[in-house]
């Protein structure tokens, strides 16, 4: 389940995550926890709460996909949500 969930997190790190940066000013990280993943990111209390909506769902909609299949986990999945593709550099 977590190489899926892997998988998809690619996707929506690059669907979500890219806005024009912001040259000078200083990023303040927040970390948004969810049932059951943490999302650690620059860009904003709001974003990263969709971010972690997001991944609920998607794990919701894997579960159901794959008949319930062993979707207890021993600790959240961590996910670094960037807010430009410059910041990955």
């Amino acid at each position: 389940m977590r190489w899926l969930l892997s998988f998809a997190s690619s996707f929506l790190l690059t669907s979500f995550l890219f806005e024009p940066p912001s040259f000078g000013a200083q990023k303040s990280w927040v970390e948004i926890r969810s049932a059951h993943f943490s999302v650690i990111t620059d860009n904003g209390i709001s974003r990263g709460e969709e971010v972690a909506l997001h991944f609920e769902k998607m794990r919701a909609a894997f579960g159901t996909l794959m008949n319930k299949a062993n979707l207890s986990d021993p600790a959240p999945l961590r996910i670094l949500a960037l807010a430009n593709g410059k910041e990955l550099e």
